[in-house]
């Protein structure tokens, strides 16, 4: 899967800590990471998996984007994704 492109989802549900645990793999695995925090995956990161997770969480991704840019280049159909992952994911997610 090496060179592929994932979107990686961080939603703020509980167990952020899975949200980590994909980026990890999707890294090792060398894919390309574009990376979307909600403001609520942020906080969670922080409580669940300490003051450095979301700094290591950025250092893994290949690009970030705000979560409310309607822009990113991610927005578009055209742009080729292998998929995209939300985790943690709740129900409502």
């Amino acid at each position: 899967m090496s060179g592929a492109r994932v979107i990686l989802g961080v939603s703020g549900a509980s167990g952020a800590a899975l949200g980590l645990a994909v980026a990890r793999q999707l890294a090792g695995l060398e894919v390309e990471i574009d990376l979307v925090v909600s403001a609520a995956a942020k906080r969670t990161l922080t409580e669940e998996c300490g003051a450095g997770a979301r700094a290591e969480l950025s250092g893994l991704a290949t690009r970030e984007h705000p979560v409310r840019d309607i822009g990113a280049s991610i927005s578009s159909g055209s742009v080729p994704v292998a998929g995209m992952i939300v985790a943690p994911c709740s129900m409502r997610s």
